[in-house]
């Protein structure tokens, strides 16, 4: 089953990598490194950024990774993006953001995809979804 993981916020602290000086693989959230090992291929990365800034930061940020697929939707909402991804065509799939507003247009797009709300910053989740506070917290299935 595909897992689609949001890069900012879900995977990569981009509020520190913004602020401080160092490596981006340093900004990885603990518990990245090790999900994304095991998924495998059954990972997907998908970020609203832009192709030079994004793909640049994330080269550096998984070398260590062997295999994953990553997804640019240059600014696109993700489930328009999706929606026109041949590698999605409305299977079962798990899916998590730490954006609502994602959240709500993928929900109303992909009935099949499981989602989740992620909240590193410990705050209350939406409502609507499943709150996760880390990536250990996803189904096996």
């Amino acid at each position: 089953m595909i897992r689609f993981l949001d890069f900012r916020g879900t995977l990569f602290d981009y509020e520190r990598f913004s602020s401080e000086k160092g490596e981006p693989e340093q900004y990885l959230f603990p518990d990245v490194v090790g999900l994304l090992r095991t998924l495998e291929n059954d990972a997907v990365i998908i970020s609203r950024g832009t192709e030079v800034a994004d793909r640049a930061t994330m080269n550096e940020t998984f070398k260590h990774v062997v295999r994953m697929t990553v997804l640019l939707t240059e600014g696109k909402s993700k489930a328009e993006y999706l929606a026109n991804w041949p590698g999605y065509y409305g299977q079962v799939a798990i899916l998590v953001d730490d954006s609502p507003s994602e959240l709500a247009a993928l929900a109303e797009k992909f009935p099949n995809l499981k989602l989740y709300e992620m909240r590193r910053d410990g705050q209350e989740g939406d409502g609507r979804w499943p709150v996760i506070r880390t990536l250990n917290e996803l189904p096996s299935v």
